[in-house]
């Protein structure tokens, strides 16, 4: 899943040109593996950087990294003052307990949320990096299961959109530019009629 998101986001570095991106990588906890840039040659790097198992802290704590998102669009609102989104790619199932904060804060910010859920709602089993799958302390294989609904939410609170990809294809250059895009751009010109 890791190596088709990276596929799609190098496409979304090829069409949004003139927009600056980053990347923050999250599981249990979260960091800002790239931050907000125009140099799509450095994004391309640190996205080359980014493998399974290198967050410490196993499990998808998606509050927290939208907190950390949040942080870094932030930091560049002297440069930017609407048209601000962040794109979750993610299978919903968290267990941190910052979504409903995270939500109210980028709603009092302004920041639309776009939700990409990956992932079977059936549940797959979560592979280790010896080998085999994590399993409970009863021995059985512990399933991973997309929760669409919960990133749902958190898109339509936000003033965003969501997708389900069961298959992987996340069409992130389809999402950009026939809902991202269009979508900032109505804001930015709303916010522009109300000075």
């Amino acid at each position: 899943r890791l190596e088709r998101a990276k596929f799609e986001l190098r496409d979304l570095m090829r069409i949004s040109r003139g927009d600056r991106l980053g990347i923050v990588a999250f599981a249990g906890v979260s960091f800002v593996q790239c931050p907000l840039t125009l140099d799509f040659r450095a994004l391309n790097l640190y996205l080359s950087d980014l493998k399974p198992g290198m967050l410490p802290v196993g499990g998808t704590n998606i509050g927290d990294a939208l907190n950390i998102a949040m942080d870094s669009l932030e930091k560049s609102s002297e440069l930017e003052t609407s048209g601000q989104a962040i794109i979750l790619i993610s299978d919903g199932e968290d267990q941190g307990q910052l979504v409903t904060k995270a939500i109210n804060r980028a709603k009092k910010a302004k920041i639309k949320i776009f939700t990409i859920a990956l992932g079977s709602t059936k549940g797959t089993p979560i592979p280790l990096k010896q080998g085999g799958f994590k399993k409970d302390k009863r021995g059985n294989v512990v399933l991973t299961k997309t929760n669409p609904k919960a990133l749902e939410k958190i898109a339509r609170l936000t003033g965003g959109a969501a997708m389900y990809s069961q298959t992987g294809q996340l069409k992130l250059e389809e999402l950009y530019t026939t809902v991202i895009k269009d979508s900032l751009e109505a804001s930015s010109i709303k916010e522009d009629n109300i000075k």
